[in-house]
């Protein structure tokens, strides 16, 4: 017999007590009516039910602006699930006028990439994102790994970590900017990073359920799926193989000069993946040849 899921509490809501949901979603809301920076981050240990919490806290902020819940499907808007994701539909998500949007598998824009080309976009948007009038709820394992740029510009105003959940219900612990600073002070000093959480108290605590089986089984499509893209990728670049963005990085040229150049020299792809051509490293030479042949 298979054991009924609760999806809520006794208040009718799938958080308990609600009045910390509720009093956070008419903060950000007033933020959000300011144009003021509204960042929040979740983060915790894996299967601590990160992702989920995400969903309800942006449910709530959906249903305080006149929206239906988030959308699940692979067509949402509202998450994006790993940086490129993201980017792609930051401003698709505000032109539809959406109050807020997930940034899942947020743990690829960190500060062991800081000098990357996404990281800088990141950098940039995180710079201007007020002007998108947007509240953005970001996901991943440890948000001390965050590159120093986001702690100098203040612009995040929460945090929740997760602790491992329990057989019916997750725990999530909500730190204000301050103590998220010691929090961080606290990682540097301690042999077991998780004991830092537990140094610095917390502002509240809530318990929270799980999604309805049928939207937790969306989501889990679509964490599934940036899964298998991060394991393509991978492999991808273990073979040290390149796209034509990263063609057009190392040279400087435009991706359809490029395209018109492969085109012309006949340079067949290594690899393809979902349409997306992957060349061998060479390329990049042979690209630069072409353009000091034209000067």
């Amino acid at each position: 017999m298979t054991k009924e899921i609760k999806t809520t509490f006794s208040n009718g809501e799938p958080y308990y007590p609600s009045a910390p949901i509720h009093r956070l979603t008419e903060k950000f809301n007033i933020r959000k009516s300011m144009r003021k920076p509204n960042l929040i981050l979740i983060d915790g240990v894996s299967s601590s039910g990160k992702t989920t919490l995400g969903v309800h806290l942006m449910d709530a902020i959906n249903k305080s602006n006149g929206f239906p819940p988030v959308d699940l499907s692979k067509d949402t808007l509202q998450i994006g699930t790993g940086t490129h994701d993201f980017i792609s539909k930051l401003t698709k998500c505000a032109d539809a006028g959406y109050p807020c949007i997930m940034f899942d598998e947020a743990g690829e824009y960190n500060k062991r990439g800081w000098n990357s080309m996404l990281n800088r976009v990141m950098d940039s948007i995180l710079d201007t994102f007020r002007a998108y009038n947007i509240i953005i709820v970001m996901i991943l394992h440890d948000f001390s790994e965050l590159p120093k740029h986001v702690w100098t510009t203040r612009i995040v105003n929460l945090l929740i970590h997760l602790k491992e959940r329990k057989s019916c219900y997750g725990r999530a612990y909500f730190y204000k900017q301050k103590r998220m600073y010691w929090v961080i002070k606290f990682k540097k000093d301690s042999v077991f990073p998780e004991d830092a959480y537990n140094k610095e108290h917390f502002n509240v605590k809530i318990l929270f359920r799980n999604l309805s089986q049928e939207r937790s089984d969306q989501l889990n499509v679509l964490s599934t799926a940036h899964k298998r893209n991060k394991l393509q990728n991978s492999e991808v670049k273990l073979k040290g193989l390149i796209t034509y963005e990263e063609i057009h990085e190392k040279t400087g040229r435009s991706i359809s000069w490029i395209k018109t150049q492969v085109s012309k020299l006949k340079i067949n792809p290594e690899h393809m993946y979902k349409k997306k051509k992957y060349y061998n490293p060479n390329i990049v030479d042979r690209m630069n040849y072409m353009v000091k042949r034209k000067t």
